[in-house]
């Protein structure tokens, strides 16, 4: 399979994840026989690793790369969470391990809060090895992240999420197939 397919497959697993997660939380709780939802953003957030094979090796790569893989270890305990809160039976026993889990920042804030978000800032970064060959795409990855980020952390909003997601993966996607510009100053 070709490196570029997986990133763009990894993706769409994201996106689809969003969308199941916004049709409400009594929808992915009643997901049977399994948790698809946090099932298909732990595939898509383990193929974003396929962009550090794709992107130019320099310093932006370097850095975009470790703060990915941060992401997804963030991304893997989050689901992993997310997995076990969804194997509870009743909603007071997943407001009993939720207010645990926020009452515990050691795990709260890498693998709740603050550590997912490291897969699009890094993605991001690597991003910033297009600012002048390819803006477009570019600004669409930047865009997508701060609105994802809106989505999440300040309007708690899961269609702003989706909207998010879609704005960045079709940045990538421009990333990864558009001609870069060739003809540029310095």
């Amino acid at each position: 399979m070709k490196r570029k397919f997986l990133c763009v497959l990894g993706l769409c697993f994201l996106i689809v994840g969003q969308v199941i997660l916004a049709k409400g939380q009594e929808f992915v709780f009643a997901q049977k026989p399994i948790d698809y939802a946090h099932w298909f953003l732990l595939v898509g957030a383990i193929l974003m690793f396929s962009f550090s094979s794709v992107f130019p090796k320099n310093t932006f790569h370097f850095i975009g790369t470790l703060i990915t893989i941060i992401g997804i270890t963030a991304f893997i305990g989050m689901c992993t969470i997310d997995f076990i809160l969804w194997s509870f039976k009743t909603e007071e026993s997943r407001t009993e391990f939720l207010s645990l889990l926020f009452n515990t920042p050691s795990i709260s804030l890498p693998f709740i809060i603050v550590g997912p978000s490291f897969l699009y800032i890094g993605l991001t970064i690597q991003s910033l090895n297009y600012f002048r060959t390819n803006f477009p795409g570019f600004i669409l990855t930047v865009s997508g992240t701060i609105i994802i980020g809106i989505g999440q952390l300040i309007t708690h909003q899961r269609i702003i999420v989706v909207f998010g997601h879609v704005i960045f993966a079709f940045g990538l996607v421009l990333l990864l197939y558009l001609k870069p510009k060739k003809n540029y100053k310095n």
